[in-house]
Formats: structure tokens, sequence, C-alpha cells
């Protein structure tokens, strides 16, 4: 029963500005949503985690379009990654509160996976263009 209701709640997570990114983006690749179920949460730990993550998907676009609207446009790629860093950091410390030790590792992997596919859909998205 969690595991279908962590599956349904992370596909609903971080509400990117179109329909076509939220079908696809990098929170509901498979692995990542293996990855959280892997955390193994309580329906309440379930929500306040679905908290964080939409807290860090919707603070890290929003940074980024407002990086791409400057106008100072120089370093871009390392701005970027100073804000993810620090919404990272910020992430952290949200599930850390009602995370339990155990369950660090898991979501440490389920981060460390949806960075990762984060970047490998902004590479495609760079390539497109």
């Amino acid at each position: 029963m969690y595991k279908i209701f962590t599956l349904a709640l992370l596909l609903a997570v971080g509400a990117p500005a179109n329909a076509q990114e939220q079908e696809s983006g990098p929170w509901t690749d498979p692995e990542v949503l293996k990855a959280a179920i892997e955390i193994e949460m309580s329906p309440e730990q379930q929500v306040q985690f679905r908290t964080a993550i939409t807290n860090f998907l919707e603070g890290l676009g929003s940074d980024v379009r407002k990086l791409l609207n400057a106008r100072n446009p120089t370093n871009i790629p390392r701005k970027i990654a100073s804000k993810r860093n620090a919404r990272v950091k910020v992430m952290d410390e949200e599930v850390q509160a009602f995370l339990t030790d155990e369950q660090m590792p898991s979501y440490e992997a389920y981060r460390d996976l949806l960075l990762e596919k984060m970047e490998e859909a902004a590479e495609k998205r760079m390539r497109r263009r």
C-alpha cells in the first residue's frame, strides 16, 4: 500500500510550467521513483517528503529562470550550480528533520539519482537548442 501511495505521490511532485514536462520530468523517472520507494516512508513522512521535494524543484526552477533572465549572463552554469547546491542543502535539512537515521542513506541515494537525472535532462534540452 505504501509503495502505491508513494508512487502516486511522487508523480505529482514538482508541477512544472507545462503538462508535457510534468509527465516526463526527471522526478518521474522509474529509477528515481524506485529510489523514493526504497526510503520506506510512513504516510506522514511521505507528505513531508513531497513538500520538501516540491520546494526544492519549484525553488530551483525559479532560481534558474531568474538567472536566465538576468542582465548579466556571465557564468550562468556556475551560478546555477551554486543555486542548486544551496537548494539541496535546504532540502537535506528539511528531510533530516523527519527521516530516521536508517532512512537517510536511502534518501541520499534518491537525491543523488534525482540530481543526476535532472542534469541529464538539462543536457538534452541544451543539445536541442
